[in-house]
């Protein structure tokens, strides 16, 4: 399989926002296609958090990203703890000009969380070691190569190299959130 670094930062990006099936905190995410609208087109409590999600890629595919942030934001009203979550909207608030000092932070907010339980937990988390490269923490580098030494299959593999080596926060930025 030939990917090239766009492709896999935007596979990347659909693992943030989730696809149907569980994220990687235990939340469950629908497809777009699976929300179903009981009592005369509201959304179940359960999926709530999922059509924001939906509109904040509508918005992001259309660089609305003040928009996107909002939807982002009313997703994490509903489902305060999902780390994909809020990963996108460390992105979305740095795309958006909040300064890098208070980027960084947020980024290391999403990696604190994601770490929870133990610092394996993050090395093993694709999202969690992009993170922490966005944040440039100071183990960020030594968790990327251990995140690239673990077992996966090819496609997995070409992926994760292809996202991670080299890896720079200003082209991962652009991107995942083309101006």
């Amino acid at each position: 399989m030939i990917m090239n670094k766009a492709g896999g930062l935007v596979l990347l990006l659909g693992c943030l926002i989730g696809t149907a099936g569980t994220a990687e905190n235990g939340d469950e995410t629908l497809a777009p296609e699976q929300f179903s609208a009981p009592n005369e087109g509201l959304p179940q409590a359960s999926q709530a958090p999922a059509i924001f999600v939906s509109e904040a890629n509508t918005h992001i595919q259309s660089q609305q990203f003040q928009q996107a942030l909002a939807d982002i934001e009313a997703a994490l009203t509903l489902a305060p703890g999902n780390s994909e979550y809020r990963f996108l909207r460390c992105l979305l608030k740095e795309r958006l000009g909040e300064p890098l000092s208070l980027a960084k932070t947020c980024y290391t907010q999403v990696v604190d969380q994601l770490s929870q339980g133990g610092d394996n937990l993050c090395e093993t988390n694709i999202n969690c070691v992009a993170a922490d490269l966005m944040a440039e923490a100071s183990q960020a580098e030594r968790r990327k190569q251990r995140f690239l030494a673990l077992p996966a299959s090819a496609v997995e593999s070409e992926m994760r190299h292809y996202v991670l080596d080299g890896f720079d926060r200003d082209e991962y930025l652009n991107t995942i959130l083309p101006q």
